[in-house]
């Protein structure tokens, strides 16, 4: 027994000595330089300020449709079980910081009768109990665990990125749909004034005060209207099938929630620069690349020297009943070293170094995308409401037109024509309005997807 607790004694002591050598280097995030301001004039704001934006348009329709997504959506089942098989091997690999233990048994029973003699009967039983383990010295093992940690963290960032493009989808067609509502609306009421003018023109060119050439161009202008209105119900129908996809429903089985109530878009203020390092998932994506990057170069210098492991067995055999039974227990050290790879070794080292050198200029990439996306996102943004102020202008200037045309006919100063002129620049000045209104929503919905979304869902 003394000689069983020395060799134990000397097994523990070579994994004390060499714990704690590892052989890797800690993680840096790459340096960036760049402001942490945008150019121009736009407002800051904390990131607290996305968290949930897309609740806050005011919409009952618009929620509902995003909680049927985050439960059918098939991009989001797809990044959730790809979250799920990385916990899963995650778990296999932390499996490596304990010990194996193992055990195996046997039971045999002999009868033996030969040709002159008496039969004899014999029996024996055995078991042995095993437990081994692997010293990580070179922090082989941990960097396995962290190359697993980050893959979970790749899977984790990958789902929040389906879920900003699905979510932001989504917002921007219920959008484009609910005005492409108003619009049709306004287009049925500008083919009703095209109509009216037609009629109006073929009954003066009868009369003898009007041109045919005047009436044709009013048969064209109310065909035109027509053609309008027919394209205008076929885009929301689209728009409509492609809601009905994001949402995961067949297109035949769905309808568009109604809106209870008419919504504004909310307001947005642009984060600074720096948080977009830790808001977009895309950077988050690319940065746990680097890390595991830096694990696998921790594993390639730790091939390069030897693994040291622990054993130790107790076993126990019996032969016959009356028999006393034999024991053994056995503890054991033992060391393996590759001698000769024929440059293996150095070529995966040199693999793995390239491999983070390649990653690193991603990174760097992915950062310089993102600052890209988000100025773009913020000048397109301004536009777009300078736009909408320049066509609510346009739109109150010919209603003002159209409110004066009609009292003036409704008094006999001027013919029912030039009415209908007037009303029919006002209807398209409104359902210009409301296309400027859908740009707006769309260059929001920009900002909010280049800004890294909600933050957490």
């Amino acid at each position: 027994m003394r000689q069983y607790k020395k060799a134990l004694l000397i097994s523990v002591c070579a994994a004390c000595l060499f714990t704690g050598c590892s052989v890797g280097r800690e993680y840096q995030r790459p340096d960036m330089a760049y402001s942490d301001s945008w150019q121009g004039e736009q407002a800051m704001a904390s990131v607290e300020g996305y968290k949930h934006w897309l609740n806050s348009y005011g919409d009952d329709g618009l929620a509902p449709l995003l909680g049927t997504a985050l439960d059918n959506n098939l991009d989001i089942a797809s990044s959730q079980a790809a979250l799920t098989r990385a916990k899963a091997m995650l778990g296999a690999a932390d499996s490596a910081r304990y010990p194996t233990v193992s055990a195996s048994g046997g039971v045999s029973r002999l009868i033996s009768n030969p040709e002159s003699g008496k039969t004899t009967q014999s029996s024996s039983a055995s078991g042995l109990v095993s437990v081994g383990y692997e010293i990580d010295l070179w922090g082989n093992v941990a960097a396995q665990i962290d190359k697993a940690r980050e893959n979970v963290a790749i899977a984790q960032f990958n789902q929040q990125t389906a879920w900003l493009s699905v979510s932001s989808d989504i917002a921007s067609l219920y959008t484009q749909y609910r005005f492409m509502e108003e619009q049709h609306y306004i287009q049925e009421q500008i083919l009703e004034n095209a109509q009216e003018q037609e009629k109006l023109a073929i009954a003066l060119n009868k009369q003898g005060k009007d041109t045919v050439d005047t009436a044709l161009a009013a048969s064209i202008q109310s065909k035109n209207a027509k053609s309008a209105l027919d394209s205008l119900a076929t885009r929301m129908k689209t728009v409509q099938n492609a809601l009905a996809v994001l949402v995961g429903t067949p297109p035949q089985d769905f309808s568009m929630p109604k809106a209870m109530k008419r919504f504004n878009f909310p307001e947005i203020a642009a984060a600074q620069p720096s948080s977009l390092l830790e808001r977009r998932p895309d950077i988050a994506v690319s940065e746990a690349n680097l890390r595991s990057a830096n694990a696998d170069i921790t594993i390639a210098r730790a091939a390069f020297y030897p693994s040291v492991s622990l054993s130790a067995s107790a076993g126990a055999a019996v032969s016959g009943l009356t028999d006393p039974a034999s024991q053994s227990l056995s503890f054991g050290t033992s060391l393996a070293q590759k001698i000769f790879s024929g440059g293996e070794l150095e070529a995966n080292l040199s693999a793995a170094t390239a491999s983070q050198e390649e990653l690193t200029a991603n990174y760097r990439k992915t950062v310089l995308t993102a600052f890209q996306e988000a100025q773009d996102s913020l000048i397109a943004l301004k536009n777009a409401n300078t736009d909408y102020d320049l066509a609510q202008a346009i739109e109150q200037q010919q209603k003002t037109i159209m409110e004066t045309d009609k009292r003036r006919f409704e008094s006999g100063r001027t013919d029912k024509g030039d009415f209908l002129t007037s009303l029919n620049g006002y209807l398209h000045a409104r359902s210009a309005l409301l296309d400027a209104k859908i740009s707006q929503g769309q260059a929001l919905l920009t900002v909010y997807k280049a800004f890294g979304g909600q933050g957490e869902w």
